[in-house]
């Protein structure tokens, strides 16, 4: 299942309000309750997505997927493709047919156009969609003054180190779409699992498959590792082009 905000628009007007609309708007605007087992992203948007998005032109298994990136052992492989691949599915980038064994994932249309656009820009419009996933949603909307506590989204089944292993993808989608949007005020106030500050996990950083989120074999996209980067500063007017061409929606509309 995708975030609701793929289900509503097409996709010229969702990059269009992706790029336009606030974070306070993206945040008041989404629900955010959650079901009893919501989607808790153990990966993070990286060059490495771009990688992946690419060789999902053809059908790949989490394994292959992984490969591509990190050219460890299998398991390593398989849990990285895995990371990768479910939250690309969350955010209706790849879908994933679990009717196979091995799973095959191959990109979606929304996919398929977001490839088309320039890699720094992708990546700014991947890094925003992650804003919709609703763990996401709900611990940025906490009310200013209030920590935000990574916890909270996590059922009582789940120990304290899962939970703050699990934690740190969380982590670096907020600080990422904090920077992304130009804002402040979300990250400083993490905390983990009954007050262990965010600090307390600064070198454990990684997805949850124990693997650095490398930008290793990203050559391809970049000629050297990228930082997110802020799509309204980045933008070219071949960029605006791209998003805005034949787009009938009206900013004040959005």
């Amino acid at each position: 299942m995708t975030i609701d905000i793929i289900n509503e628009s097409d996709f010229k007007e969702l990059f269009y309000k992706l790029m336009k609309q606030p974070l306070e708007e993206v945040l008041s605007s989404a629900p955010v309750e959650l079901d009893g087992n919501p989607f808790i992203p153990m990966s993070f948007v990286d060059s490495n997505c771009i990688i992946i998005l690419k060789a999902c032109q053809s059908p790949q298994t989490f394994e292959s997927a992984g490969e591509l990136c990190v050219h460890a052992n299998k398991v390593a492989n398989y849990k990285y493709g895995e990371n990768k691949a479910k939250l690309m599915e969350q955010i209706g980038l790849l879908s994933i047919n679990s009717m196979v064994s091995p799973h095959e994932i191959t990109i979606t249309k929304l996919g398929e156009q977001l490839l088309a656009l320039d890699a720094t820009l992708s990546i700014s419009l991947m890094i925003r969609l992650q804003a919709h996933i609703p763990v996401i949603t709900k611990l940025m909307s906490e009310p200013v003054g209030n920590p935000i506590d990574v916890a909270s989204v996590f059922s009582d089944a789940y120990s304290s180190s899962t939970i703050k292993r699990r934690s740190s993808s969380i982590i670096h989608i907020i600080r990422d779409i904090e920077n992304e949007y130009r804002t402040a005020g979300y990250s400083h106030r993490i905390i983990v699992d009954k007050g262990i500050s965010v600090n307390d996990i600064e070198e454990d950083f990684h997805n949850d498959d124990d693997l650095s989120c490398s930008d290793g074999g990203a050559n391809d996209v970049f000629q050297k590792p990228q930082i997110p980067q802020i799509i309204l500063g980045k933008l070219s007017d071949h960029n605006l082009n791209q998003l805005t061409n034949d787009v009938s929606t009206l900013e004040s509309e959005i």
